[in-house]
């Protein structure tokens, strides 16, 4: 096969990526667990819609508020807006269609009982998520994300219980939460 092929191959490959992420970020309505999905558009196409990832009319905030400014910490709360907890889940599916590649996006809940702040310069995301028909899916969280600007995330995965480590001690502490 010509190198001009493998190119026009792979271009329709990556578009076709593409499509089926963007089909699976598009969902809206109500969970199975009542939750309402307030869906959004996916971490990549909200940076269109502003550079400041908690500006939403409809801000859902968790943990005890946010630093002081003069916080020896540097570790700040921020309240956990529906276009956030959108791209977490699409960074979730996206991980999570690897391992359980039979699943659907309407099974999927959470994530719930979640925080999200911003410590040295690096955001940060804990919360409970995983498949109604599948348990293994949701066990050992709480699981975890990260993002350099509070828009791209990534799935780290889930902690077993144990949150320091994949997210910095100040900013467990910010949120309440025990290190385990």
């Amino acid at each position: 096969m010509n190198a001009l092929n493998r190119i026009a191959r792979l271009g329709a490959a990556v578009g076709m990526s593409a499509l089926v992420l963007t089909a699976c970020g598009s969902s809206s309505g109500k969970s199975s667990s009542g939750e309402s999905s307030n869906a959004a558009p996916s971490a990549s196409q909200s940076s269109s819609a502003g550079s400041n990832p908690t500006s939403s009319p409809t801000q859902e905030t968790t943990g005890s508020g946010g630093a002081k400014p003069g916080s020896s910490s540097g570790a700040v709360n921020l309240p956990l807006t529906a276009t956030v907890r959108s791209a977490l889940r699409d960074a979730y599916l996206m991980h999570a269609m690897q391992e359980y590649p039979k699943e659907k996006q309407a099974n999927l809940t959470g994530p719930s009982s979640a925080h999200y702040g911003k410590v040295n310069g690096r955001y940060y995301a804990i919360g409970e998520i995983g498949f109604t028909d599948n348990a293994l899916s949701r066990q050992d969280g709480p699981h975890v994300w990260r993002s350099p600007n509070g828009q791209d995330w990534e799935y780290v995965g889930d902690t077993g219980g144990k949150v320091c480590g994949p997210v910095p001690r100040a900013l467990v502490e910010k949120w309440g939460v025990n290190c385990g």
